[in-house]
C-alpha cells in the first residue's frame, strides 16, 4: 500500500498556478453559503499536483459580523479562516492549527512545518463568545501561498493529500464548477441555464445517429432499448438510475416505470400528485 504524502512532503509545496475568480457558493449540510471573491490554484507536492480554491465571503461569528474565509484542496474542505480584530490594519484573518482533528493548545509542541508561519493565540485575535484557547495562523486575506501551505498541512495531516497519479492539463475555467459543489450568482442562473440548454441542444445535433450507424441494444427487451433511444426523458432516467445496480436494470427502468405510470413525459410527472 503506497503511502499518502506527509506533512514534510506538504511544507515543500510550490504553486504551479493561481488566478482570481468572481462570487461562487458552497452548499453545505445546513444550507448555501455565498463567496465575494477567491482565486483557484495548483500547487504541487511531492511531484502531484493538487486544485485548491479559496473563498473570501462574510458570517456572524464570534459576536459581530466578520470576513470568513473557506479553502478547498481537491474538492474538499480543508481550512477556515475568521477575521482577526485588527483587521483594518493587519487585514489577516486566523485559522485553527490541527495537525489531529483536535486544536493545537498553547503549550502543545509547534510542528517544525509551521515554523515558518506567523502563529497567535486565536482568542487574542478574535475576541468574542466561544473563542478558542488554541493555536493558529494569522494570514493576510489574500496571502495565496499562505493558505494554500496551510491548507496542503491540514490536508496532509488528516492523510488527504494521496500520491495517485492524476491528469491535471491546466488550471480549471473559473466558471467550471469541477469536483465542487459550487455556484455562480443566483441572479444568473436564467441565462446560464439557457445556454447549457442551447449547448446541449447543438452537440445532440452535429452528433446525430445516422442512419449507417451501428444500434446499441442497452437491453435485452427491444421495447425498453427502442424507448431510451427515441424519449429524451426515457434516456435520461437511465442515465440517472444507472449508479451501483446492473446496467441492463438501470436501462430497463424507464420502460417498468412508463409501464407502471401509463405515460412518462415531463409535463405529466411534475403535475402527479
Amino acid at each position: 500500500m503506497v503511502a499518502d504524502l506527509d506533512l514534510s512532503a506538504a511544507a515543500c509545496s510550490r504553486l504551479v498556478n493561481t488566478t482570481a475568480i468572481g462570487p461562487f457558493s458552497w452548499r453545505w449540510p445546513e444550507g448555501i453559503e455565498k463567496y465575494e471573491r477567491g482565486w483557484l490554484a495548483i500547487a504541487e507536492v511531492g511531484g502531484r499536483e493538487f486544485h485548491i480554491r479559496h473563498g473570501v465571503g462574510r458570517r456572524d461569528a464570534f459576536g459581530r459580523s466578520r470576513l470568513r474565509s473557506v479553502t478547498w484542496v481537491e474538492g474538499e474542505v480543508a481550512v477556515e479562516g475568521v477575521e482577526a480584530d485588527d483587521f483594518s490594519t493587519s487585514q489577516s484573518l486566523v485559522s485553527l492549527i490541527k495537525t489531529t482533528k483536535k486544536h493545537l493548545r498553547i503549550g502543545d509542541p509547534l510542528p517544525p512545518e509551521y515554523e515558518p508561519f506567523p502563529i497567535a493565540v486565536f482568542a487574542d485575535e478574535v475576541v468574542g463568545p466561544h473563542s478558542f484557547h488554541s493555536l493558529a495562523v494569522k494570514l493576510p486575506v489574500d496571502d495565496v501561498e499562505g493558505w494554500s501551505g496551510h491548507a496542503l498541512l491540514r490536508s496532509a495531516a488528516w492523510g488527504r493529500l494521496s500520491v495517485t497519479h492524476r491528469d491535471r492539463p491546466s488550471l480549471p475555467s473559473p466558471s467550471a464548477l469541477g469536483p465542487l459543489p459550487a455556484s455562480t450568482p443566483f441572479d444568473c442562473l436564467g441565462e446560464q441555464q439557457v445556454a447549457v440548454a442551447s449547448a446541449l441542444l447543438e452537440f445532440g445535433v452535429h452528433h446525430r445517429t445516422s442512419e449507417k450507424a451501428i444500434a446499441v441494444d442497452f437491453t435485452t427487451n427491444p421495447a425498453a432499448n427502442d424507448l431510451v433511444r427515441t424519449d429524451a426523458l426515457a434516456f435520461l432516467c437511465a442515465v440517472i438510475f444507472d449508479q451501483n445496480i446492473p446496467a441492463e436494470r438501470a436501462w430497463l427502468a424507464p420502460l417498468l416505470l412508463k409501464e407502471r405510470l401509463g405515460y412518462l413525459d415531463p409535463q405529466s410527472v411534475a403535475s402527479a400528485d
